[in-house]
């Protein structure tokens, strides 16, 4: 093929701009590269070398690009061309990248006993909330190390629906129609090429009916408590006066020992009157007759 030909000068501008591509492509890749060496790097002039020389490499070949380009415009011209001076410079940037590419390989062998493979490091899952009633969404998402470009996520949950179940950021359903509140386990799966990480975390579900039946029960022992009270206090014979009354006619407090001491009710019959002044509240009323009303003694009168 002619040199002054379209041809030979579109495919000469080609063969520039690859070796340009590729030269600014391995000053890209370098300091990346050397981050999966731990330190101190031995040699570590060859990768200084390897840098050095794609820089030349680069520059070359953007120099010969810039003739053949200029000769494509020439043969259009019909005029004369510079050949040789593109053949030089696309030749040094030739041999600049390769010998680029030895430094670095050179590089890579010394110190391939430091070569480490990457790992995720720590998998943070942040929650935007801990703790979810019935049918309330949690925003999830899991944070990792800026040099780990993961290409999957695997999302699982114990209970409750995942949304967007292969993305870095999810959205959690609590579920509806669960009566016991428990814990609901949140668990990720991070894939980056042929490594791959699991990271877990909870979130406390909280069930409003067997919060209501905890509480329900609780005020029906606390009602089933002061029914007996009240019974053992209406049915004993003999009360147990408080440290704090003053009213030595029905009260023997033993002041050396800090007792109450028992008293026999039939020192005081009006009781209720007794238990209504002494007990520090006033009874309410009137009051319905025992035998009528639902409510135990002394909140009924006992008289009727």
């Amino acid at each position: 093929m002619s040199q002054d030909t379209a041809e030979y000068a579109d495919a000469a501008d080609k063969r520039a701009k690859t070796v340009a591509g590729i030269s600014g492509g391995l000053l890209l890749l370098l300091p990346g590269f050397i981050k999966n060496f731990e330190l101190p790097h031995e040699a570590f002039w060859l990768i200084g070398t390897s840098a050095a020389l794609g820089a030349v490499s680069l520059l070359f070949a953007t120099t010969a690009f810039l003739i053949a380009d200029a000769n494509s415009r020439r043969i259009a011209l019909s005029t004369a061309t510079n050949w040789s001076g593109y053949h030089k410079t696309y030749g040094l940037a030739v041999y600049s990248f390769a010998a680029a590419v030895i430094a670095f390989a050179l590089f890579s062998i010394v110190n391939s006993s430091d070569f480490t493979q990457p790992s995720f490091g720590t998998i943070d899952i942040v929650l935007d909330k801990p703790v979810a009633g019935p049918e309330e969404t949690i925003e999830i998402e899991a944070v990792l190390d800026d040099r780990v470009n993961p290409d999957h996520f695997e999302w699982t949950a114990s209970g409750g629906m995942l949304l967007d179940s292969n993305e870095r950021s999810i959205t959690w359903l609590s579920p509806s129609g669960v009566e016991e509140s428990n814990w609901i386990e949140i668990s990720v799966l991070v894939r980056a090429g042929n490594i791959e990480k699991t990271e877990s975390t909870r979130i406390l579900f909280i069930s409003p009916i067997a919060e209501e039946s905890k509480t329900s029960e609780h005020s029906g022992n606390s009602l089933t408590t002061n029914l007996i009270d009240t019974h053992t206090a209406q049915s004993s014979p003999t009360i147990f006066a408080a440290p704090h009354h003053r009213n030595e006619n029905i009260r023997n407090y033993d002041r050396g020992h800090g007792r109450a001491t028992p008293v026999s009710l039939a020192i005081k019959p009006d009781i209720t009157q007794q238990f209504a002044t002494d007990s520090g509240f006033t009874l309410p009323g009137p009051r319905q007759c025992c035998s009528q009303s639902i409510k135990p003694w002394p909140l009924c009168d006992s008289k009727c």
